[in-house]
């Protein structure tokens, strides 16, 4: 790994399948902690249907909670309270092997300053940290959750890159000063057309298949958010 040039650079990082890569077994239970818990507040599906109702909603709809609206089930709660069940009751299976990911030093420079952007809730994103031994590096003011949002997402207003960009001193209009070292790294393509209408730097990150067509709101795709960062370091990236 490269180190930053003698610069600051900003970065505001997805965190699921970016920052946080899924360990391999981690994803089934998914679907099966949003069934679970919609169960337990209220749900009247067995659980293997509620499990497929929760994938379902995935699939189709791309998080996990909407299709639970229909049985007068809280869907923000849902969402609230699924994610530490998810963490103590799955996640923590897989511990040794998230603890034992090593990617402190792309984070451990002065030049670096970076802030997380989740539409999954801040307590998910803390929790994970702190098995991926990051967390020293991501100060609370620095992780934005859906939940700091209304349940807002990424594609849907700026408000959440507002608030990244606040958390890290910056402001809108510093995008226009500093572009050249503002990023905006994610895996999902239709997170990244606000941030670069706004200014961002955009990159997409994705392991199995990236897009083939150029989309003009991307400005870098990578296989991983390290190979990214390796080359950002190295200077390669042209600015």
């Amino acid at each position: 790994m490269g180190q930053p040039a003698d610069r600051k650079i900003y970065l505001v990082l997805d965190f699921d399948e970016c920052l946080f890569d899924h360990p391999e077994g981690l994803e089934p239970y998914f679907g099966v902690s949003y069934g679970e818990t919609a169960i337990r507040l209220g749900c009247p599906l067995p659980r293997d249907e509620a499990i497929a109702l929760a994938r379902k909603s995935f699939q189709e709809r791309g998080l996990s909670h909407y299709m639970f609206e229909k049985f007068g089930i809280d869907i923000k709660q849902l969402y609230n309270e699924t994610h530490p069940y998810f963490f103590e009751n799955y996640v923590l299976r897989f511990k040794d092997v998230i603890s034992q990911y090593n990617n402190a030093a792309y984070f451990d420079n002065q030049n670096i300053e970076a802030a997380i952007l989740t539409d999954g809730t801040t307590y998910w994103a803390q929790a994970n940290l702190e098995l991926m031994n990051l967390k020293k590096f991501f100060p609370d003011e620095r992780i934005i959750g859906s939940d700091l949002l209304d349940y807002t997402f990424k594609h849907e207003t700026k408000n959440g890159f507002l608030m990244a960009l606040k958390s890290l001193g910056l402001t809108d209009d510093d995008l226009k000063e500093k572009r050249g070292s503002i990023f905006f790294v994610d895996d999902s393509v239709k997170n990244l057309k606000i941030p670069h209408d706004m200014g961002f730097h955009t990159v997409q990150v994705k392991k199995k298949t990236l897009e083939t067509t150029h989309l003009e709101f991307i400005d870098y795709q990578y296989p991983t958010l390290w190979g990214f960062l390796d080359d950002l370091y190295a200077g390669k990236l042209a600015l």
